[in-house]
């Protein structure tokens, strides 16, 4: 499966393709502020009435605290499309389409990352954020990968288009992947053409694929080339 990271500092960006490297951040450093928004009143509530009829809730919150804490915290998300043709991601995060959009080789990715490998998720998108009880943390904790895909792979409706799969790893920073991961580089339709030959040249010898973005004739949308 082919998957698709738009990029917008050639310099920066470039370097981690010399290098055969990704960087995963956490959800904190996400570019959407309301990234892992849950509503849990329902669990204090819970909390609250147990704290009020004189017993101990202090392991239980402090737990459920901390389980959320290490999700926001801890793991490192590698955030991919599925699509390398959507107007608005080239607008947003290539610099106006003057940066370039990186394929991946999903089975490579994997093969890659091994033991750092938590879990791959589709991202849902919901018109309401994601709502935690007794109950439902219950079942979540006897599936973490699930409650991890609650907590970090939900977002609006309005990111919907973005079509994102998330790779979750078991920290976050710089993570080495193999040459192979990277099969294609498809650039802008405004950047310079001295910007395209410094990827080629830097990427020289590899078993890389270059296409030029161009507008479909008549039409909004967008399509590949394949530079021969």
């Amino acid at each position: 499966m082919k998957l698709y990271k738009y990029r917008a500092d050639i310099y920066r960006d470039l370097l981690t393709l010399v290098n055969n490297q990704i960087y995963a951040p956490t959800v904190q450093n996400l570019n959407d502020p309301a990234e892992t928004i849950v509503n849990d009143s329902k669990m204090y509530e819970v909390f609250n009435l147990i704290e009020k009829s004189g017993l101990s809730i202090n392991i239980a919150k402090d737990n459920y605290n901390k389980i959320i804490a290490q999700a926001r915290s801890k793991l490192g998300i590698f955030s991919l499309s599925k699509t390398v043709v959507n107007e608005l991601l080239w607008a947003y995060y290539t610099n106006g389409h003057k940066g370039f959009c990186i394929e991946y080789d999903l089975e490579q990715l994997q093969k890659s990352f091994s033991s750092h490998l938590h879990s791959i998720f589709n991202v849902q998108y919901k018109n309401e954020i994601p709502e935690f009880s007794i109950k439902s943390i219950a079942n979540y904790l006897e599936n973490d990968a699930q409650f991890v895909k609650c907590l970090i792979a939900t977002k609006s409706m309005a990111w919907e288009r973005e079509e994102e799969i998330r790779i979750t790893l078991y920290s976050s920073g710089i993570f080495e992947i193999s040459p192979e991961s990277v099969t294609g580089i498809y650039f802008g339709l405004r950047m310079s053409e001295s910007d395209k030959e410094l990827i080629k040249n830097s990427l020289k010898g590899r078993s890389v694929k270059y296409y030029q973005m161009k507008l479909k004739p008549n039409s909004y949308l967008l399509e590949a080339e394949l530079i021969k």
